[in-house]
Protein backbone atom coordinates (compact mmCIF):
# COMPACT_ATOMS: atom_id res chain seq x y z
CA UNK A 1 0.00 0.00 0.00
CA UNK A 2 1.26 3.46 -0.77
CA UNK A 3 1.09 6.83 0.78
CA UNK A 4 -2.24 8.58 0.44
CA UNK A 5 -2.23 11.56 -1.90
CA UNK A 6 -5.01 14.14 -1.55
CA UNK A 7 -7.71 13.58 -4.16
CA UNK A 8 -6.05 10.48 -5.65
CA UNK A 9 -7.36 6.94 -5.16
CA UNK A 10 -4.81 4.53 -3.73
CA UNK A 11 -4.41 0.90 -4.81
CA UNK A 12 -6.45 -1.65 -2.92
CA UNK A 13 -5.23 -4.51 -0.70
CA UNK A 14 -5.87 -7.04 -3.50
CA UNK A 15 -2.90 -5.63 -5.48
CA UNK A 16 0.14 -7.90 -5.39
CA UNK A 17 3.01 -6.20 -3.54
CA UNK A 18 5.71 -5.18 -6.00
CA UNK A 19 9.12 -3.88 -4.98
CA UNK A 20 9.44 -0.14 -5.57
CA UNK A 21 12.38 -0.55 -7.96
CA UNK A 22 10.29 -2.91 -10.13
CA UNK A 23 7.31 -0.54 -10.33
CA UNK A 24 9.14 1.80 -12.69
CA UNK A 25 10.52 -0.78 -15.12
CA UNK A 26 9.58 0.20 -18.66
CA UNK A 27 6.46 -1.39 -20.08
CA UNK A 28 7.76 -3.39 -23.00
CA UNK A 29 5.90 -6.02 -24.95
CA UNK A 30 4.27 -6.53 -28.30
CA UNK A 31 1.32 -8.69 -29.28
CA UNK A 32 -0.63 -9.23 -32.47
CA UNK A 33 -4.22 -8.02 -32.72
CA UNK A 34 -6.96 -9.89 -34.54
CA UNK A 35 -6.53 -7.59 -37.51
CA UNK A 36 -2.89 -8.66 -37.75
CA UNK A 37 -1.38 -5.40 -36.58
CA UNK A 38 1.25 -5.35 -33.88
CA UNK A 39 0.21 -3.81 -30.61
CA UNK A 40 3.44 -2.25 -29.38
CA UNK A 41 3.20 -1.57 -25.69
CA UNK A 42 6.77 -0.36 -25.26
CA UNK A 43 6.01 3.34 -25.12
CA UNK A 44 2.78 4.01 -23.29
CA UNK A 45 4.32 6.69 -21.10
CA UNK A 46 2.11 9.73 -21.08
CA UNK A 47 -1.07 7.66 -20.86
CA UNK A 48 -2.47 5.72 -17.92
CA UNK A 49 -3.05 2.13 -19.00
CA UNK A 50 -4.81 -1.08 -18.05
CA UNK A 51 -3.80 -4.43 -19.49
CA UNK A 52 -6.14 -7.32 -18.72
CA UNK A 53 -5.39 -10.94 -19.57
CA UNK A 54 -8.41 -13.11 -20.29
CA UNK A 55 -9.83 -16.14 -22.04
CA UNK A 56 -13.24 -16.33 -23.68
CA UNK A 57 -14.23 -19.41 -21.63
CA UNK A 58 -13.28 -17.80 -18.30
CA UNK A 59 -16.38 -16.97 -16.22
CA UNK A 60 -14.72 -14.26 -14.09
CA UNK A 61 -13.24 -12.71 -17.26
CA UNK A 62 -16.73 -12.51 -18.74
CA UNK A 63 -18.07 -10.91 -15.54
CA UNK A 64 -15.30 -8.27 -15.55
CA UNK A 65 -15.65 -7.28 -19.19
CA UNK A 66 -18.57 -4.84 -18.83
CA UNK A 67 -16.53 -2.98 -16.19
CA UNK A 68 -13.49 -2.70 -18.43
CA UNK A 69 -15.76 -1.35 -21.15
CA UNK A 70 -17.23 1.14 -18.69
CA UNK A 71 -13.87 2.45 -17.45
CA UNK A 72 -12.55 2.66 -21.03
CA UNK A 73 -15.42 5.00 -21.85
CA UNK A 74 -15.50 6.81 -18.50
CA UNK A 75 -11.79 7.66 -18.52
CA UNK A 76 -11.25 8.03 -22.27
CA UNK A 77 -11.14 11.84 -21.96
CA UNK A 78 -8.30 11.39 -19.45
CA UNK A 79 -6.28 9.28 -21.88
CA UNK A 80 -6.77 5.85 -20.28
CA UNK A 81 -5.66 3.03 -22.58
CA UNK A 82 -7.45 -0.28 -22.03
CA UNK A 83 -5.91 -3.32 -23.70
CA UNK A 84 -7.12 -6.92 -23.56
CA UNK A 85 -4.82 -9.85 -24.16
CA UNK A 86 -6.30 -13.28 -24.79
CA UNK A 87 -4.29 -16.36 -23.88
CA UNK A 88 -3.75 -18.36 -27.03
CA UNK A 89 -7.26 -18.98 -28.29
CA UNK A 90 -8.44 -19.23 -31.86
CA UNK A 91 -9.07 -15.86 -33.49
CA UNK A 92 -12.69 -16.80 -34.30
CA UNK A 93 -13.46 -17.44 -30.62
CA UNK A 94 -11.85 -14.15 -29.63
CA UNK A 95 -13.78 -12.28 -32.34
CA UNK A 96 -17.06 -13.74 -31.04
CA UNK A 97 -16.10 -12.47 -27.55
CA UNK A 98 -15.34 -9.00 -28.95
CA UNK A 99 -18.68 -8.96 -30.78
CA UNK A 100 -20.58 -10.25 -27.74
CA UNK A 101 -19.38 -7.35 -25.57
CA UNK A 102 -19.02 -4.69 -28.25
CA UNK A 103 -15.35 -4.18 -27.39
CA UNK A 104 -13.94 -1.16 -29.21
CA UNK A 105 -10.40 -1.04 -27.85
CA UNK A 106 -7.34 -3.17 -28.70
CA UNK A 107 -7.53 -6.92 -28.24
CA UNK A 108 -4.48 -9.07 -28.89
CA UNK A 109 -3.76 -12.77 -28.67
CA UNK A 110 -0.71 -13.92 -26.71
CA UNK A 111 -0.08 -16.97 -28.89
CA UNK A 112 2.91 -18.28 -26.97
CA UNK A 113 2.09 -16.96 -23.48
CA UNK A 114 5.26 -14.86 -23.40
CA UNK A 115 3.53 -11.61 -22.40
CA UNK A 116 1.55 -13.40 -19.68
CA UNK A 117 4.76 -15.01 -18.38
CA UNK A 118 6.57 -11.67 -18.42
CA UNK A 119 4.31 -10.55 -15.57
CA UNK A 120 4.79 -13.93 -13.78
CA UNK A 121 1.04 -14.48 -13.78
CA UNK A 122 -0.34 -17.90 -12.91
CA UNK A 123 -4.08 -17.49 -13.49
CA UNK A 124 -6.68 -15.52 -15.37
CA UNK A 125 -8.11 -13.04 -15.15
CA UNK A 126 -5.03 -10.99 -14.29
CA UNK A 127 -4.60 -7.26 -14.78
CA UNK A 128 -1.97 -4.55 -14.53
CA UNK A 129 -2.58 -0.83 -14.12
CA UNK A 130 -0.04 1.89 -14.95
CA UNK A 131 -0.12 5.64 -14.39
CA UNK A 132 0.79 8.13 -17.13
CA UNK A 133 4.44 8.04 -16.04
CA UNK A 134 4.60 4.32 -16.83
CA UNK A 135 4.71 3.38 -13.15
CA UNK A 136 2.94 0.17 -12.17
CA UNK A 137 0.17 1.13 -9.76
CA UNK A 138 -1.49 -2.28 -9.30
CA UNK A 139 -0.93 -5.87 -10.37
CA UNK A 140 -3.80 -8.30 -9.72
CA UNK A 141 -3.85 -12.07 -10.21
CA UNK A 142 -7.55 -12.58 -9.72
CA UNK A 143 -10.87 -11.17 -10.76
CA UNK A 144 -11.86 -7.74 -9.54
CA UNK A 145 -15.18 -6.42 -8.35
CA UNK A 146 -16.61 -3.42 -10.24
CA UNK A 147 -15.67 -0.96 -7.47
CA UNK A 148 -12.11 -2.38 -7.44
CA UNK A 149 -11.70 -1.94 -11.21
CA UNK A 150 -12.98 1.61 -10.87
CA UNK A 151 -10.62 2.33 -7.96
CA UNK A 152 -7.57 1.05 -9.85
CA UNK A 153 -8.47 2.98 -13.00
CA UNK A 154 -8.94 6.08 -10.86
CA UNK A 155 -5.56 5.56 -9.15
CA UNK A 156 -3.83 5.13 -12.51
CA UNK A 157 -5.54 8.13 -14.09
CA UNK A 158 -4.99 10.19 -10.94
CA UNK A 159 -1.25 9.60 -11.11
CA UNK A 160 -0.86 7.60 -7.91
CA UNK A 161 2.84 7.07 -7.11
CA UNK A 162 4.26 4.57 -4.62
Amino acid sequence: MGVSHPGVAIPGPYCVPVKKELRSLPISFAATTLTGTTLDFSNQSGHPSVVSFFATWCGPCNREMPEFLRIARQYSHEGLNVVLIDLNERPKAVQRFIDKFGIDFPVAIDTDGSVFKMFAFHAIPSSVFYNANGVLTCLVQDSLEPKEIDNEASAAVGGWMP
